[in-house]
């Protein structure tokens, strides 16, 4: 009925640990009735996904990993930065914690969650975690975000909990309504994580790694306090992003730093960026060459902050221009990677693009171009990597 009558995207199921087992007796009709169920949605409804919370295997997709946010958390929240343990992190961000195997699709990653900051287990909201007297301060707003960040770019399905965009800091409750006018007060976090879902979807086509499962750490520098590593899909190459975060209050200028390849590696997102708050630094590289046989770069990197840079590029801008009736659309020959794409309306999340056909295309010496009789309603146009 919810996957026919109300098309519902999938399923997240409470606790069936607890379906199979009375005890330490296992229920064998419990696994059936599970396996049963995972096996018709895949069977019949594609791309429909099953999430368990405490059960690895079984037909679901993926599990909650339920002990990353206890690992995390202590971090950001401890007082002292000389005392946070990266080594602790970089484990958190490559290892399944709940299941101890390597992490990938198969977990879900969050910092939050009903069980986390809800009363029902006296929980605590991250700000509130990190400053208790203050969970509006600049160390919580930068500390938690850098915690969104590592969870939004570590291999797994990334969630967030309602009003963690919003910096909520109340405890979760059924008696308590989220306080929805933070929107408004703090719409620069909410215009942060905006934009870490939009780079985590990859969205712009400039991020592609951060879609994929494979990890690797490029530094553990428990002395200042800094993590560094790439992400990428299986079996690609020329796609990697790569992922700084600084758990230090304190601005790391030329930083030297290894990367996966030689090459100018571009800056995507800073979360030090006067975008998310009026009192942040906007400190931070825009652009990192990387050279040598063991490839190295300096980088600079603000306070309690991340970085998410790869080289691709970013989109280079539509030419449009308009000759008796026609209107031409053309961008540089040389980007010969790149494809067209057209859309109505700009409504949706993402909007309705579709890529215009290859037949359209037409070429001189300089541009790639296409020919259109002017539209009587809107039009919109982009280019996206391929």
């Amino acid at each position: 009925m919810w996957l026919d009558e109300s098309h519902v995207d999938g399923f997240r199921w409470d606790t069936p640990g607890t379906m199979l087992y009375d005890g330490n007796t296992y229920i064998s009709d419990a696994a059936t009735l599970i396996t049963n169920i995972t096996t018709m949605v895949h069977g019949n409804y594609p791309g429909r996904i099953n999430i368990a919370e405490d059960v690895l295997g079984m037909g679901f997709d993926s599990t909650w990993d339920t002990t990353y946010p206890y690992v995390l958390t202590p971090i950001l929240a401890n007082t002292v930065d000389a005392n946070r343990d990266m080594n602790l992190l970089a484990n958190a961000l490559t290892t399944n914690q709940r299941f101890g195997s390597a992490a990938g699709f198969n977990r879900v990653v969050f910092l939050e969650s009903h069980d986390v900051v809800g009363d029902l287990n006296n929980g605590v909201r991250l700000p509130a975690a990190i400053d208790g007297a203050a969970p509006n301060s600049y160390r919580a707003r930068k500390l938690s975000t850098l915690g969104a960040t590592l969870t939004f770019t570590a291999p797994g399905v990334p969630m967030i909990f309602e009003g963690q965009e919003m910096l909520e800091n109340q405890q979760f409750s059924d008696s308590r309504t989220v306080d929805w006018t933070k929107t408004n007060t703090y719409s620069a976090i909410v215009t942060f994580y905006h934009d870490l879902i939009h780079l985590r979807r990859n969205l712009a086509g400039d991020v592609p790694g951060l879609k994929g499962s494979q990890i690797s750490l490029l530094q553990v520098d428990n002395v200042n306090k800094l993590v560094a590593y790439y992400r990428r899909a299986a079996g690609t190459s020329g796609q990697d992003v790569v992922v700084v975060a600084n758990f230090a209050n304190a601005v790391r200028t030329n930083y030297s730093l290894p990367f996966p390849a030689t090459g100018n590696w571009r800056v995507h997102f800073n979360s030090d960026s006067t975008n998310y708050s009026a009192d942040y630094g906007n400190v931070g590289s825009t652009l990192v060459t990387a050279s040598g046989a063991n490839p190295a770069g300096n980088i600079t990197i603000g306070p309690y902050s991340a970085l998410i840079l790869s080289q691709m590029p970013f989109p280079p801008p539509l030419s449009i221009t308009q000759s008796n009736n026609t209107v031409i659309i053309s961008w540089p020959n040389s980007l010969t990677n790149w494809v067209l794409d057209v859309s109505d309306t700009l409504a949706g999340n993402p909007p309705p693009w579709s890529q215009v056909p290859a037949a359209q295309y037409q070429t001189n010496n300089a541009s790639i171009f296409i020919g259109l009789t002017p539209p009587t309603g809107n039009s919109f146009y982009r280019l996206r990597q391929l």
